[in-house]
């Protein structure tokens, strides 16, 4: 296998788990963290969980 294989393998996985979770109801509301990663720091850094919920919504855009 290439690396491209496993890349290609890992969407493929991915798309899968995505699909049976649209199934099962799950939405774009349940790919997000509790309020307290965006809050409270994490040691030994002290940093937060910053990243949108746009910049969420786009990690699975090799979907499309």
């Amino acid at each position: 296998m290439t690396g491209d294989d496993i890349a290609s393998l890992g969407q493929r996985v991915l798309k899968m788990e995505r699909d049976f979770n649209r199934q099962a109801g799950f939405t774009a509301a349940d790919d997000r963290l509790p309020e307290f990663f965006k809050l409270e720091k994490l040691p030994p850094h002290n940093e937060v969980f910053d990243i949108t919920d746009e910049e969420l919504d786009t990690v699975f855009d090799f979907e499309k």
